[in-house]
């Protein structure tokens, strides 16, 4: 995963409104706003409210549980529609109302989400609001000066209403809250890593991941590698789908041609800027399910409207028999987004009901859980500890994938000294923190090079659900204070203090595997006016692991002969059984996040959540 510490890249780390929000947000909302182009083209959502919710919900459920008489019962956005969505008729309602304000509209697959279209003067007209540009915490930015005030007959059936905010300048760096979860090994504090003592080069192949969590067996001597499966892919950047088929040519995989399509939400392509988290979506997906169709959802990375419609849009297809994003942002962040309005209210729920439908039409979801280790929240206000996890991974109806790193000998940079990791464990980079002096720490801490690992704890916006409450080592933790944190500040523990406890909230992330950039994974990259020229480069992240477990699902789905849909139900009983398909890290020693640690006889942990998987395992349990 690409995770960029703002939002929405979980891999790569995700697209996130940086607005620096605190004492200066408030100041500067009395910044003197202007009003904005009555020619400007404007994109608002329409997002509906679900009827039957706690129907859905539980439908979200039986859809999972054997001898449940709607096991697999999967539906289809028509059946969705007549369901849970809203009536045909009203949405027409809608159409028309918004018809004679000269709007375009575009209703997604179950009738969840409405596109609206238009200048501003006829959305003003139609949403009887004002728009106007003014400073926030030093960005210029769009927003609406009144409350909408759509008629109450139309608006009694409206969950939220998004689009209207928006950063003015787009060249500025400062605009994006959604960020990848993926980092470069160049990132990383150490180099030359060997996995068990080769040539780290030579296994930087996808192969590694599908020999050691026997994804392999799911082939069935080539008989299963995805043939009639699609994997979705949502990203908020562009790529060069050419890269993606010299990489698998490159590495031997044997892929069939003209696999990858590619949907522009809205018709925007998405930014250059963070081409390697969808080019190692795409490629490591296509790897492991060499068969599969790869289909690509990318927009620009404009915040909750961008998530919104990339996420309606796979779902209300139903092409896609897995969805894997890597981009995300803090939690904390969202919600102070969210009391600032520049992210809607409901967008938690909102994103809930998406999912739900995803669950109920049999898709399997999986989001990264970020990079940054415990510490997802350790330069946002707001989070007294820095202690922070990052959503959409947060959702107790998507799968969230974590991080390990497997055994290596770790050069340090600048050092004589190694360090030899001697079997798999949580990902973080704890064990180089003796080698930090004080002036390397300041200038670290402004990059966060010392915060990365995977991302996991405890949410504090969801309650814990159902199949995790009681669950072994869910609700409980042993944790060690790596850093201390006062006045906005971090600085090293010393000495550094365990601590153990309880606490509420949906635990993340659900699995883990290989996603520390030095035991990591190679890809093949051609950058915009570069001649044509692409390169290899060394990539980790939970952003990684994402697409990798989409790619194996539709595997298990293939051999199934049904879609094995939302995982997490399902897993968490799995894991309780005589032969689990999950090895749990559950070592205090050595195996941490950054925060949490491995819980000894537990089944599950906040560094890596159940743990590693064995698909061998699971595809029976998913069969029986």
């Amino acid at each position: 995963m690409k995770y960029r510490k703002k939002y929405y890249l979980l891999g790569v780390l995700g697209l996130t409104l940086a607005l620096g929000f605190g004492s200066g947000a408030s100041a500067s909302a009395k910044t003197k706003s202007t009003p904005v182009n009555g020619n400007k083209q404007q994109t608002f959502d329409v997002i509906l409210k679900s009827r039957n919710a706690s129907q859905l919900t539980s439908y979200t459920y039986a859809v999972t549980k054997k001898g449940n008489a709607n096991y697999r019962n999967y539906l289809t956005p028509k059946e969705y529609a007549q369901k849970f969505g809203q009536s045909d008729a009203t949405v027409n309602k809608f159409k028309s109302y918004f018809k004679k304000y000269h709007l375009k509209v575009k209703v997604l697959g179950g009738n969840s989400v409405m596109t609206v279209k238009g200048s501003t003067k006829n959305m003003q007209k139609a949403f009887h609001v004002k728009l106007v540009n003014k400073k926030v915490a030093g960005d210029m930015m769009q927003n609406k000066a009144d409350a909408i005030n759509l008629p109450k007959s139309l608006y009694k059936n409206v969950m939220s209403i998004t689009g209207y905010a928006n950063m003015v300048d787009t060249a500025s760096k400062k605009k994006i809250a959604l960020k990848p979860a993926s980092i470069t090994k160049s990132a990383s504090l150490a180099d030359n890593a060997a996995d068990s003592g080769t040539d780290n080069t030579k296994n930087q192949t996808p192969q590694k991941f599908i020999d050691r969590y026997k994804v392999s067996s799911l082939y069935d001597s080539g008989r299963n590698l995805g043939q009639g499966k699609t994997i979705g892919i949502i990203s908020f950047a562009n790529f060069n789908p050419a890269d993606a088929q010299t990489f698998w040519a490159k590495e031997g995989i044997p892929v069939k041609a003209n696999r990858i399509s590619q949907i522009h939400t809205d018709g925007l392509k998405g930014s250059w800027d963070s081409m390697d988290e969808t080019t190692l979506d795409v490629e490591q997906a296509g790897a492991v399910a060499p068969q599969a169709n790869i289909r690509v959802y990318t927009s620009n990375q404009n915040g909750s409207i961008s998530m919104i419609n990339n996420l309606a849009t796979a779902i209300g297809e139903n092409k896609a028999d897995s969805l894997s994003t890597s981009w995300g942002e803090n939690e904390i962040a969202v919600k102070e987004e969210e009391q600032l309005g520049i992210v809607p209210k409901q967008y938690f729920n909102v994103l809930n009901m998406l999912f739900k439908q995803a669950a109920v039409q049999g898709i399997s979801m999986f989001v990264a859980a970020g990079d940054n280790g415990a510490y997802e929240g350790a330069t946002q206000s707001g989070v007294a500890d820095g202690l922070a996890v990052s959503e959409p991974a947060t959702s107790p109806y998507v799968t969230s994938t974590g991080g390990t790193t497997l055994p290596a000998t770790y050069k340090i940079k600048g050092k004589t000294e190694t360090y030899k990791v001697t079997k798999e464990r949580a990902w973080a980079d704890e064990f180089l923190y003796p080698e930090i002096t004080d002036s390397k720490l300041s200038v670290a801490l402004k990059n966060q090079d010392y915060f990365t690992g995977g991302g996991g704890g405890f949410s504090k916006i969801y309650n814990t659900p159902a199949y995790q409450r009681g669950f072994s080592g869910a609700q409980t933790f042993r944790a060690e204070q790596l850093w201390n944190f006062s006045k906005g500040k971090f600085s090293l523990a010393n000495p550094v203090k365990t601590v153990t406890g309880t606490k509420q909230g949906r635990n993340l992330p659900d699995v883990s595997a290989n996603a520390d950039p030095t035991t990591g994974y190679q890809i093949y990259m051609t950058k915009p006016n570069n001649g044509g020229h692409g390169k290899w480069v060394g990539m980790g992240g939970t952003s990684i692991v994402a697409p990798q477990m989409a790619a194996s699902s539709v595997l298990m789905s293939q051999s199934n002969g049904a879609r094995v849909g939302f995982w997490n139900p399902a897993i968490y009983k799995f894991a309780q059984s005589s032969d689990s398909p999950f090895t749990p890290l559950d070592s205090a020693e050595d195996n941490t996040n950054l925060y949490y640690t491995g819980q000894p006889g537990k089944l599950y942990n906040q560094a890596t959540g159940l743990g590693t998987i064995d698909f061998d395992k699971l595809n029976q349990q998913f069969s029986k």
